[in-house]
């Protein structure tokens, strides 16, 4: 605090605006920094997304009975791997690709498997938000499981038309309550990204889809339960039932590759808007942080001014004072003091017209020397009225011959300059435009060390565009 206090007021201000304005620069960049991570991890989150459509077409291909063609993720994986760190988990997934031994549902396993690992890769798994999580595991969990076990729920029903009745029968049972589990699971998650989404635009946007695939999803339920309870009493599944169970089961894929891509367009759309959000949240922050440190750079500026402005009116109150005490002083030098040489001039001139002292000549000569002084006086009275008008009013210049001025001073001072035995000697000396009281005190110097012997004194004066170098000097003996 000591020192503190030493430091000149105009020092403080920015240091006490520093003070102030740290906290805020902290908060602002522990937020920025915050914003920062947010904007990446939704970002990450966006790549995820855009790595998931391919692998879902390429498994909707391999559950339609297609082959699989691992080019059809060749260009996804080429831009997203390394930014995701997904390189080793996709040439896994390859080489299951590329075994022509592996079956349906070891290359759909695998496919899922990589799902799951795009989606921990991408932290979609690690969503905090309610409505962007359940989209997500409905997308990258639960619609694939629905997917794989009405295609189990097929297989078994083929495999019962050409023998294996009773071993068939438990795991057709199996499949259809795993099927069932799966798409109630399903709808239970979009139910919660609907309660969840505080916009509604969600529940706009995918409850169209979901009916859809409620209604083939209960359909398909229904004919393979129906089925099911055929096989259980020992009749074989005939091909017109396993026709019309292939045509139900296509639209239930259909409907869930459609529910599938209206969750994961709204999955997009939410973190596309929730990355702008926190870019928009981003420029605000660094807007509103230079604000306030212009605010805080006007503020100093506004106080250093104001310091400055009370320093100037302080300085103009003391000038003001001085002038006021310089106006009393010049009003006593042209009043009061000019009286008593005025009458000193008086008297003197009656002494000088008295007979007594007409008749004596050294009465005349002292006369005459008080007549001088008292006129000498006068003129340093009007000198110090000139000078205290220096600064308030333009000084009137003139030619002033300084070498007529130097002798005048020293002709007023002649019985000093002999009683000392000074000798001055001057050389020519220049025509100034200027003011003769202004030169009269250059030259009053030197009648002062005329009148203190031993005291020496010389001086020398250089003027601009004169080559001459103008000498006066005093010396004693």
């Amino acid at each position: 605090m000591v020192a503190f206090s030493r430091i000149r007021q105009y020092r403080k201000l920015p240091l006490i605006v520093a003070a102030l304005c740290a906290p805020l620069l902290l908060l602002a960049v522990l937020f920025a920094n915050q914003s920062f991570k947010a904007i990446h991890f939704t970002d990450q989150e966006r790549l995820g997304v855009a790595y998931l459509r391919p692998v879902r077409e390429l498994l909707s291909a391999i559950d339609a009975g297609k082959p699989p063609e691992g080019n059809t993720l060749a260009a996804a994986a080429e831009r997203l791997n390394r930014k995701l760190a997904l390189q080793a988990d996709y040439e896994a997934f390859m080489q299951v690709l590329d075994d022509r031994s592996a079956g349906r549902a070891q290359t759909t396993a695998a496919g899922r498997a990589f799902l799951t690992q795009i989606a921990d890769a991408s932290n979609l798994t690690l969503d905090p938000h309610i409505d962007s999580y359940y989209l997500m595991n409905t997308a990258v969990n639960l619609l694939p499981d629905t997917d794989v076990h009405s295609a189990a729920v097929m297989d078994l029903l083929a495999k019962t038309a050409t023998g294996g009745l009773t071993e068939n029968a438990a795991s057709l049972n199996s499949e259809i309550a795993l099927l069932d589990l799966a798409a109630s699971n399903s709808r239970s998650s979009i139910a919660s990204a609907i309660r969840g989404n505080p916009d509604g635009k969600v529940s706009a946007a995918v409850t169209p889809d979901l009916t859809r695939f409620n209604a083939a999803e209960n359909a398909f339920h229904d004919q393979a339960e129906r089925m099911a309870s055929q096989i259980a009493a020992g009749n074989r599944p005939t091909a017109a039932d396993l026709g019309k169970l292939k045509a139900t089961h296509a639209a239930l894929m259909s409907s869930t590759d459609a529910l599938w891509h209206a969750t994961t367009d709204e999955l997009e759309r939410l973190l596309k808007a929730r990355s702008h959000a926190d870019l928009a949240r981003l420029w605000l922050l660094l807007g509103l942080s230079a604000i306030i440190a212009l605010a805080a750079i006007g503020l100093t500026f506004y106080f250093d001014l104001y310091i400055q402005h009370d320093e100037v009116l302080k300085l103009n109150a003391t000038l003001r004072q001085s002038n006021e005490e310089l106006e009393r002083f010049a009003f006593i030098c042209s009043h009061d003091l000019q009286e008593p040489v005025r009458m000193m001039n008086l008297y003197a001139s009656f002494l000088a017209e008295a007979e007594s002292v007409l008749s004596d000549n050294e009465a005349m000569r002292y006369v005459g020397k008080i007549r001088d002084s008292a006129e000498h006086m006068r003129r340093m009275i009007s000198d110090i009225l000139t000078f205290s008008q220096i600064g308030r009013e333009p000084v009137e210049t003139e030619a002033v011959d300084c070498n007529a001025v130097l002798q005048s001073v020293l002709a007023e001072f002649a019985d000093t300059i002999i009683r000392t035995s000074a000798t001055v000697n001057t050389g020519p000396l220049p025509v100034l435009i200027t003011s003769p009281t202004l030169v009269q005190s250059v030259a009053e110097p030197y009648r002062q060390c005329a009148e203190i012997p031993g005291r020496p004194s010389a001086a020398q004066g250089r003027y601009f565009g004169d080559t001459r170098r103008p000498d006066v000097a005093v010396s004693h003996p």
